[in-house]
């Protein structure tokens, strides 16, 4: 009796702690709908959201207030995504929820803001994808060696920069598009990263960006430049940015480099002092910004969002509010539509916002999905033609190659192969401390700051990290592996820094803070190093112009100690292991600076046109190699000599050896690249390894057919193992294409 008692109770205890167990895994209705909220609204990340609010739906269907509002930011997702399915969500909310009457409201509104847009992009309705638009390249090889193009109003003429090798190098040139021939429009233009000329509306006059003397005007066909406005301060400087449609104000950025801030201001166009429609942080204000088509307001980007601000003065006015990031504004001709760019599905896509006048009058509709990768839209005319410039480098991206060796023999056991499923197009690869996992920087093709990521090589992408609006200089790993350490410039605030993140967390806090960046990076951080003998880590300063300083940070990122002041180089440094010694680049020498008695030698004075490739310290930091593409030289420290291991011929050369580590890691063996250098001919490109006191040099693989440019040779910490960078070789160049969007824009139902 009593053992049945027992099983009894037994059997009710076990069944009460399943029942309990399934209780803890079903989360609360509106904890699931948190963490879609949290999905959709804080990461950008909608499909992930829409699977969260379809549970909800599942597992909650009594709960109606709860799957309503689920519902409704099915539709809201699937309507940022540009996809039909957010008409089918909203008309289900509205059928099957009409008690919820809130929800439903919104709903209607929804709907009905669908509906009217798709009527007025004349486009079935949730078609509003790619239908109707086409998109035409400029195919002149002449505009397409710089980035800086603007088309003509009526798409006829194209302003692009220019290049000789005599001085003045540059100049603006205005090419007739049906002819192709070009005239010259301003001899010695300096050359800017930012807009440095716009077309008046009615294209006979053109307004640019003069370093000496401001923003200036000429006639579109030739004659003599007149000076609209400049600022007396060397330290500012200003870009146009777009002429009103009556013609009569033009549109330009001031920025003091000094304290990092920029300002948009209108300028009479026929001369007279600006006034300042808006001001901020230099990085905050996007450089794309126009004039709405009634001369009115201004459209721009500040920080992630797009905004209007009335040119009399007034309160902003917030467009977009979305945790991804909006750029690129511009006004329809009509006034009707904001079109910009977002990446809040994934990709660089295109958007209209219906507006009615300054203010938002519906959502956003996704009108062309994913522009593609280093593409930017540059301008729209007036006439409804938006101009969009690709980068590129030609050829197959930089990829991260690995081979297996001996590390005893030096004998390949294997060929090269790709490190990783996808091609990396890295920056400074540095191993973690365990040796399994590598970070970078990259940019993955695209435009904007470098990004930061992580790879073992197996997954099937790099897992990215994320760190914001930082500019990530390069990377180092902190001695436990489970941070990331970088110097960053060009950050918001201004003040550079060297920051830790967290790979748990992706939490960032700064280790060290410098003073506002100040003009030519002055005060920034560059260069991070562990020095693994050393034990500490090491970073440069820009103190001047051509001048560093340099500190060392404990492995915990504290005890900042400056180790050498002032010094001349124009390149980055490279510091021993040890800690003891830096050899740097001044001018045509290669310097060795003693960090103990703060003197410097000359290692070696390179002929006028001829300068290092490239620098690497044995493991032990008592010896440095270095290369000038001819001969690989390694200088023993405590002996003051040099020695010569390799000497090419003259149809090869040694490749640079960069940032790198291509000392095996017991210092007997270095690894570098013998490539092909005779006139014409093919990338022809082989991985070496020579003994480090001399010896028969031994070729252990060539490179992969798919990128014959190898270089950056760096041998693996366990020592059997050598990664370099592959590129597509000799025939990668830049390159800069401009096309034209055409039936993108919302129709216009005005009377004619």
């Amino acid at each position: 009796m009593i053992m049945e008692r027992l099983k009894s109770i037994t059997i009710i205890f076990l069944l009460a702690a399943g029942l309990i167990a399934s209780a803890a895994q079903v989360k609360p209705a509106s904890v699931l709908l948190q963490e879609g909220l949290y999905a959709e609204e804080i990461e950008g990340n909608l499909d992930a959201a829409i699977k969260v609010y379809e549970r909800v739906l599942k597992d909650f269907p009594e709960n109606r207030p709860v799957a309503a509002k689920a519902l409704l930011h099915i539709g809201l997702c699937y309507e940022k995504l540009g996809k039909q399915e957010a008409q089918k969500a909203y008309q289900r909310l509205i059928e099957e929820y009409a008690d919820q009457l809130e929800f439903v409201k919104d709903a209607r509104k929804r709907l009905a803001s669908l509906v009217a847009v798709s009527k007025d992009l004349g486009l079935a309705a949730g078609a509003v994808s790619g239908a109707g638009i086409t998109i035409k390249k400029i195919d002149i090889d002449e505009i397409g060696k710089f980035h800086q193009a603007r088309l003509s109003p009526d798409g006829t003429k194209m302003l692009y920069m220019h290049k000789q090798e005599k001085k003045p190098h540059y100049s603006i040139q205005v090419m007739d598009l049906s002819s192709g021939k070009s005239q010259t429009l301003v001899e010695g233009i300096d050359f800017g990263t930012m807009n440095i000329f716009e077309w008046s509306p009615d294209g006979k006059k053109v307004v640019y960006r003069h370093q000496k003397d401001g923003l200036c005007v000429i006639d579109s066909g030739g004659g003599k430049p007149e000076v609209l406005w400049s600022h007396p301060d060397p330290n500012t400087t200003m870009f146009p940015l777009d002429w009103s449609l009556d013609g009569l104000h033009i549109l330009a950025v001031v920025t003091n480099k000094v304290d990092a801030t920029s300002r948009l201001v209108s300028l009479p166009a026929k001369g007279g002092e600006p006034h300042t429609i808006v001001s901020g942080k230099a990085r905050e204000l996007g450089e794309l910004t126009g004039f709405s088509p009634d001369g009115k307001y201004v459209v721009g980007q500040k920080a992630k969002d797009i905004y209007v601000w009335p040119i009399e003065g007034g309160k902003e006015i917030r467009v977009t509010n979305h945790p991804a990031k909006d750029q690129s504004p511009f006004w329809s001709p009509d006034g009707k539509y904001i079109v910009f760019v977002s990446d809040r599905a994934k990709t660089e896509d295109l958007w209209a916002i219906p507006m009615n006048g300054p203010n938002p009058a519906g959502a956003p509709v996704c009108i062309r999905r994913d522009l593609g990768k280093n593409t930017l839209v540059s301008d729209l005319t007036p006439g409804g033609k938006l101009t969009l410039l690709v980068f590129g480098s030609g050829g197959t991206p930089d990829d991260l190659f690995v081979i297996p060796v001996d590390l005893a023999t030096g004998e390949a056991q294997g060929d090269l192969r790709p490190f990783a499923k996808y091609p990396t197009q890295h920056f400074m690869p540095r191993w973690s401390p365990d040796g399994t996992r590598i970070a970078y920087t990259s940019r993955k093709g695209n435009f904007g700051f470098p990004r930061l990521f992580i790879s073992s090589g197996t997954e099937k992408e790099d897992l990215e990290i994320p760190v914001g609006d930082q500019y990530v200089v390069n990377v180092e790993w902190s001695r436990d592996g489970k941070h990331l350490i970088f110097p960053s410039i060009l950050r918001p605030d201004g003040h550079p820094g060297i920051f830790r993140i967290s790979l748990e967390s992706h939490q960032i806090e700064p280790l060290h803070l410098g003073e506002r960046q100040g003009i030519g990076f002055k005060g920034a951080f560059i260069n991070l190093r562990w020095l693994s003998k050393a034990g500490k880590f090491m970073f440069e300063k820009f103190v001047g112009e051509n001048e560093r300083e340099l500190y060392t940070m404990d492995k915990e990122g504290k005890n900042i100690q400056l180790v050498a002041e002032k010094f001349s180089t124009d390149y980055w440094t490279w510091p021993s292991p040890d800690g003891r010694h830096v050899a740097y680049r001044n001018g045509q020498n290669l310097e060795l600076l003693s960090l103990e008695n703060k003197t410097s030698v000359t290692l070696v004075q390179f002929p006028e046109g001829k300068q290092v490739k490239g620098v690497a310290w044995s493991p032990d930091g008592n010896n440095v190699a270095w290369n000038d593409g001819k001969k690989l030289t390694v200088f023993l420290v405590s002996e003051g000599s040099p020695q010569t291991l390799v000497e090419s011929d003259d149809s090869h050369q040694i490749s640079d050896m960069g940032w790198n580590q291509p000392w095996a890691p017991d210092g007997k063996k270095i690894a570098y690249v013998l490539r092909e250098s005779s006139e014409g001919s093919e990338v022809k490109a082989e991985l070496w390894i020579v003994p480090a006191t001399g010896g028969t040099p031994k070729k252990i693989a060539g490179a992969p057919s798919s990128h014959p440019g190898i270089g950056g040779v760096t041998w693996h910490s366990n020592g059997d193992m050598i990664f370099v960078t592959g590129s597509p070789g000799k025939g990668k160049k830049i390159w800069y294409e401009h096309w034209v969007m055409e039936n993108f824009l919302p129709k216009s139902t005005a009377s004619k």
